[in-house]
C-alpha cells in the first residue's frame, strides 16, 4: 500500500483529505498487481471530532470486497498523522478592552469576551475558546501597579488543532479608589 503520506499540517477544512481525492491518492497491490478500489477492496477511515483534517492519528483500513479474490485477515490499518498548527506570528487575538475596578480578587474575564476575537491567519473564521484554545494569566488576575503595571496579560493556549501558545493584549485594570471611604 502506498500513497497514504504524511504528516499533513491541519489546514481547516478537509480540502487535501476529502474521500475521493484521498482514495486516489492509495494505491494497494499484491504480488505487483494493482488492485482497484471498488472492486477489490474499499478504504474506510475515521474522523476525529467530525472531520478527516482534525489533528492526531487517523486510521485507514483497507478491506476486500465480498466477491475479492484477495483477502487479508486481519485487514489491514495503515494510519496518517495531521499535525496542529504552531500558535505563532499567524495567530491573532483582538485586543479586549475590558476595565475592572481594582477590589483585591480575581478579575475574572469571561469567555465571551473572546467570542469572534481570536484568528489564525489562512484559517477562516474565529477560533472557539474551549475547542481551539484556552486562556491562561501568566502574572496572575491581580496585578495592579503603575503604568503598564495597571495592565493584566492574558495568554492564548492552543488546544486541538492548535500548540503552543502566545501572550496577548492587556486588560486595564484601575486601582481602587479609596478616597473618601470611611473604615
Amino acid at each position: 500500500v502506498t500513497g497514504i503520506g504524511g504528516p499533513y499540517e491541519y489546514t481547516g477544512s478537509d480540502t487535501y483529505t476529502d474521500d475521493a481525492g484521498f482514495k486516489n491518492l492509495i494505491v494497494v497491490k499484491v504480488d505487483g498487481t494493482q488492485l482497484i478500489e471498488g472492486t477489490d477492496y474499499t478504504i474506510s477511515r475515521d474522523k476525529i471530532n467530525g472531520s478527516y483534517a482534525n489533528a492526531g492519528q487517523h486510521t485507514i483500513t483497507i478491506s476486500p470486497t465480498s466477491y475479492s479474490m484477495y483477502w487479508s485477515d486481519p485487514e489491514p490499518s495503515y494510519y496518517y498523522e495531521v499535525t496542529p498548527l504552531n500558535i505563532d506570528e499567524k495567530m491573532h487575538a483582538a485586543n479586549l478592552t475590558d476595565s475592572f475596578t481594582y477590589n483585591g480578587t480575581d478579575q475574572n474575564i469571561p469567555d465571551s469576551a473572546f467570542s469572534d476575537k481570536v484568528r489564525y491567519d489562512g484559517i477562516s473564521g474565529s477560533l472557539q475558546i474551549g475547542r481551539d484554545f484556552e486562556v491562561s494569566y501568566p502574572d496572575g488576575k491581580k496585578n495592579v501597579g503603575s503604568g503598564r503595571d495597571h495592565m493584566l496579560r492574558y495568554q492564548v493556549v492552543g488546544k486541538g488543532n492548535y500548540e503552543g501558545s502566545t501572550t496577548y493584549g492587556y486588560f486595564v485594570i484601575n486601582p481602587y479608589n479609596i478616597e473618601g471611604k470611611a473604615d
